[in-house]
């Protein structure tokens, strides 16, 4: 057996770099650093700037003594460094507050930021003896926080602030600062508390809503408020968003507080006869201003003009939720509503056309809205269900329905030739079936009766599946029993129109029960409040130039 190889030892090196010394003398890259600022690290010994052996062996001869050293200097936060100075000076009441101002008097070194937050060299704290110092600092800090307030307890102070940032506004106009600690000298904070003049612009640059503004003008919200917008004597100076509900958010105005006490004093204006007026009668400013139009009223109103200048229905949706409306038509030779065709039914109008840029085109609940109502009419379509051998197999049941009356037009069990492994769900055995027709002699009948109808299913893409599979089996084509267009999914529907996760249908598991389940499903849709459907005006049908509300001069306020 050869013996292996030995490797020679590496030759020692004659000088090293800085991070080489560290590491040959034991200390710490980071406290060789350190210790390199603080001095308790020579200076490189060599003519190329770098640390001889002898001189890296000498400090690793001295580290016992000299790691605690370095270790000193390791740099702390505020927090850490009042923890050493209450252990080494006893002083309980220093806190981390204390910290910069010692700095600030250059007793502590800073020795930079860790996560944005100063620090300090630990050294000096651990080796702190001017303990008067220190108390005169603790003092000072006590007697300020006797003496000053902080912001959130001088706001409440100020009988007038309603919000920090009007109380910091209002201090900054009387060229007030926060002294230590942010904190506010109570002297100035009782002086800008009896500041009559600060007061009053702090309450004019209030911004506040319509509600809290029409009881500065002690009138109804409701009633009058309207009128005052509608007459153009006050704009809107700011507006927030209102959590409404659990997903719902409205945008509210807001008023600049000095403009509506302005309104107070304003010319032809007799308030005390508005205010007179009894409730449930109509606002004295009536006769000074037109209410302006709601959202809904100018929908309705764009959607007139729509359908006039086009000679079609239009249909309009709110949702209570988003609180936003949507629109559709009935479509003529393919002709898809677009943003301008909107654009141009307003005719001009700024208020017409504002809600024209926020009206949806494609919303899916209006079209699932308007889809039920059309399959719900007499002679529009049929609901079927089937019950099957096994998931995907072969029909042992079917029923077929009338969408609009709920008349039963097929209700059978069906021979599949088959044994039946899913009767633990629909309770259909083989006996059951053992003298029911087979699906070959039933099929003249499916035929006959989905003549022409939209067929609608509540899981549509599994009944038009094992219809269309059990067909072919026996040797026919399904034909239109198994285009995608011919179905309506019942299920997809409900969950467009409930958004809700539970989609289960609580029907029997038996094919005419489970039917009649999902009809129940389509007419709670279809019977849905909340759309409108206006019609073209008499004589208007495709007549861009017929007097309607496309025309600017047909329509008031």
């Amino acid at each position: 057996m050869t013996a292996p190889a030995q490797t020679a030892p590496a030759p020692e090196r004659a000088d090293h770099g800085p991070y080489q010394a560290a590491d040959t003398a034991g200390i710490g890259r980071y406290l060789w650093d350190l210790g390199r600022q603080a001095g308790l690290i020579p200076a490189a010994d060599t003519d190329k700037g770098r640390w001889s052996s002898t001189l890296v062996h000498q400090l690793r001869t001295e580290l016992p003594d000299l790691l605690p050293k370095l270790d000193a200097l390791r740099p702390l936060g505020s927090r850490r460094i009042a923890e050493t100075l209450r252990q080494v000076t006893g002083l309980q009441e220093i806190t981390p507050d204390d910290v910069p101002v010692l700095a600030d008097l250059g007793l502590l070194r800073r020795l930079g930021t860790y996560e944005g937050h100063p620090t300090y060299g630990a050294l000096e704290a651990e080796q702190w003896s001017d303990t008067d110092a220190l108390a005169a600092v603790v003092g000072e800090r006590t007697a300020w926080i006797e003496a000053s307030l902080s912001t959130a307890r001088a706001t409440e102070t100020v009988p007038w602030a309603e919000t920090e940032s009007e109380f910091r506004w209002a201090a900054e106009q009387r060229s007030l600062t926060a002294g230590r600690l942010g904190r506010w000298a109570k002297t100035d904070v009782e002086a800008l508390a009896t500041d009559t003049e600060v007061a009053e612009q702090v309450e004019g640059r209030r911004l506040i809503p319509g509600e809290r503004a029409a009881d500065y003008l002690d009138i109804s919200y409701k009633r009058d408020w309207p009128y005052v917008l509608a007459a153009g004597w006050i704009a809107p100076a700011g507006s927030h968003f209102k959590q409404v509900g659990s997903v719902r958010t409205v945008e509210v105005k807001l008023y600049r507080t000095s403009d509506v006490l302005t309104l107070r004093q304003r010319d032809g204006v007799d308030w005390e006869a508005v205010r007179a007026v009894p409730r449930g009668r109509t606002s004295a400013l009536r006769a000074v201003a037109a209410k302006l139009p709601s959202r809904a009223e100018l929908a309705r109103r764009l959607a007139t003009a729509l359908a006039d200048r086009h000679g079609t229905p239009v249909h309009l949706l709110h949702d209570n939720v988003q609180d936003a409306w949507s629109i559709n038509w009935t479509v003529q030779d393919g002709q898809k509503l677009t943003r301008a065709l909107l654009l141009e039914a307003a005719g001009g109008r700024e208020d017409l056309a504002a809600v024209a840029r926020e009206l949806r085109l494609k919303d899916a609940r209006l079209r699932t809205l308007l889809t039920a109502r059309e399959v719900s009419a007499k002679g529009a379509a049929l609901v079927i269900d089937t019950e099957t051998t096994d998931l995907y197999g072969r029909v042992c049941e079917i029923a077929v329905i009338d969408a609009a009356s709920g008349k039963v037009r097929l209700n059978t069990l069906v021979n599949p030739q088959t044994p039946i492994r899913a009767t633990h769900i629909h309770r259909i055995t083989d006996a059951d079936v053992a003298d029911a027709p087979t699906w070959e002699e039933i099929l003249p009948a499916l035929f006959r009766i989905t003549r022409g109808r939209r067929l609608l299913a509540y899981n549509s893409v599994y009944d038009r599946s094992v219809i269309a599979d059990h067909t072919r089996a026996v040797g026919r084509r399904p034909g239109r029993l198994d285009k995608a267009e011919t179905w309506w999914c019942l299920m997809a529907a409900r969950s467009v129109w409930e958004v809700h996760r539970d989609y289960k249908l609580y029907g029997d598991h038996r094919a005419l029960g489970d039917a009649q389940a999902a009809r129940d499903v389509l007419h709670s849709i279809a019977q849905s409040k909340g759309l409108v459907t206006i019609t073209p005006s008499a004589g208007s049908v495709g007549d861009s130039s017929a007097g309607s509300l496309c025309d600017p001069g047909a329509v008031g306020p």
